[in-house]
C-alpha cells in the first residue's frame, strides 16, 4: 500500500511538471516522508541480515573479485561446463538452467573486456 502510494505521488508530481512545462529530474525525486524509510542503509540496519553486507566499495570489490574468478574459470574449467552454466542459450533456457541469465553477466570474452569492464565497475560502481 505505501509503494502504491508513493508511485501515484510520484506520478501526480510528474504530471504537475509536465503540465508547467518543466521535466527536471529532480522533479521526479521522491520526497521524504518521516512513515517511510528514508534510504535503502536504513532499511538494511533494521534486517538481520543486512549487518553483514559490505559497504557500497566493498561491494563493488567483491563483485569485481567474481568476475576476476568467473573469467579465470573460463581459462581453465571445462569449455562443456562453462558454456552449460555461464552463457545464454536457447538449450540452456529449455533445458531449465535459468541461472545462466545471471551467470553470464560475469563472462567476460578476453582480458581487455574484463579490463574495460572493470575499471567503469570500479569508477561508476559504488554510485
Amino acid at each position: 500500500a505505501a509503494v502504491a502510494s508513493a508511485a501515484r505521488a510520484a506520478a501526480k508530481r510528474w504530471l504537475t511538471a509536465r503540465a508547467a512545462g518543466s521535466l527536471e529530474l529532480f522533479s521526479l525525486q521522491r520526497r521524504r516522508s518521516p512513515g517511510l524509510l528514508s534510504s535503502s542503509s536504513t532499511f538494511l540496519r533494521r534486517v538481520p541480515w543486512g549487518r553483514w553486507l559490505p559497504s557500497a566499495d566493498g561491494m563493488v570489490l567483491m563483485l569485481m573479485g567474481a568476475n576476476v574468478a568467473v573469467f579465470m574459470l573460463w581459462q581453465m574449467a571445462s569449455p562443456d561446463f562453462m558454456r552449460d552454466h555461464f552463457s545464454i542459450s536457447l538449450d540452456n533456457l529449455k533445458s531449465g538452467r535459468l541461472h545462466t541469465l545471471l551467470t553470464n553477466a560475469f563472462s567476460h570474452y578476453d582480458s581487455g573486456h574484463l579490463f574495460g569492464n572493470m575499471m567503469s565497475l570500479y569508477f561508476f560502481g559504488s554510485n
